[in-house]
């Protein structure tokens, strides 16, 4: 087996891999992204940018990777919420 063959075969395992791990894929989560960003009502100049500096690719790739840190990585445990009085 060639070094190309091992490499693909490796990057076709840890595809997979990723697949079954993520809940949602990548592209799943990308077009959730762009259906969100589309319904922003916005008014572009001929630059993409709205009168705010808004651009919404710019907006689609960091929502892509903050997205992910939120789901995947960042996780909250609540203990000991009994103990909080009422109305706090």
């Amino acid at each position: 087996m060639s070094a190309t063959e091992t490499v693909t075969q490796a990057v076709g395992a840890l595809t997979r891999t990723a697949t079954e791990v993520l809940p949602e894929t990548i592209f799943d989560l990308q077009r959730q992204i762009e259906a969100r960003i589309r319904r922003i009502p916005t008014r572009l100049n001929a630059y993409g940018y709205d009168p705010w500096g808004f651009h919404p690719d710019t907006a689609r790739r960091a929502m892509l990777v903050t997205t992910l840190l939120y789901r995947y990585w960042f996780r909250v445990e609540t203990r000991g919420i009994a103990n909080i009085p009422p109305g706090r």
